[in-house]
């Protein structure tokens, strides 16, 4: 793992998924030849301010994680940070989401959820810190449940033209949370993951970043 300070001194904890053949779903096979960083928990409120200097969120708390965002949001969030940094930062695409939240290229999804996601059954219709619940076995916090994430892709077959989100949140009763969905709308309480990618640029927030 390491840190990456964003403005102001914000730190955000990073996580190195290293280069890999993944099989995002039987017979598709999907290359990360470089490997990427990506952020150990979902991006703050606090984290989010630092760069922005404004909180959409419903539920406010600088320790809660960032929501209420739009794909552009998002957009417009990791231009700001890759304006004000020394690093390049983007969302990740829907096979490096799956490669990192299934805890690597033969990962499952971990089970049981309560162990792992706040979903509806746990959630009390709320988010919740990042870190209460237990990491993946590449050490990442909450990629299932308590809010979606936005990835930088369109997504496939029935979602083709639509900006692809993964993980579930906090409302939501289906498992596994890792699938793909699709989704034209703003819709409420989605947030993305940023993340950093080593010889491009990755990033993973509630917004996952790479560098």
């Amino acid at each position: 793992t390491k840190t990456v300070l964003l403005p102001n001194g914000v730190p955000l904890e990073m996580v190195w998924c290293g280069p890999s053949v993944f099989e995002v779903r039987p017979g598709v096979l999907r290359e990360h030849k470089q490997g990427f960083w990506i952020a150990k928990y979902e991006l703050t409120q606090r984290q989010w301010k630092s760069v922005m200097r404004d909180n959409p969120s419903d539920f406010k708390n600088d320790t809660l994680p960032v929501e209420n965002l739009s794909w552009n949001d998002s957009a417009r969030f990791i231009m700001e940070l890759n304006a004000r940094s020394s690093m390049s930062f983007r969302l990740p695409t829907g096979s490096e989401w799956e490669y990192a939240a299934r805890g690597g290229p033969k990962g499952e999804v971990p089970m049981p959820l309560d162990d792992f996601a706040w979903w509806w059954k746990n959630a009390d219709g709320h988010t919740h810190v990042g870190g209460g619940k237990k990491a993946n076995t590449l050490g990442l916090h909450d990629v299932l449940g308590n809010v979606w994430e936005w990835c930088a892709n369109l997504g496939e077959a029935e979602n083709a033209g639509k900006r692809e989100i993964r993980g579930g949140c906090f409302e939501n009763g289906r498992t596994p949370f890792a699938r793909r969905e699709g989704t034209d709308l703003c819709q409420p309480r989605r947030t993305c993951r940023r993340r950093r990618h080593e010889a491009c640029v990755r990033s993973f927030i509630a917004v996952r970043r790479r560098v």
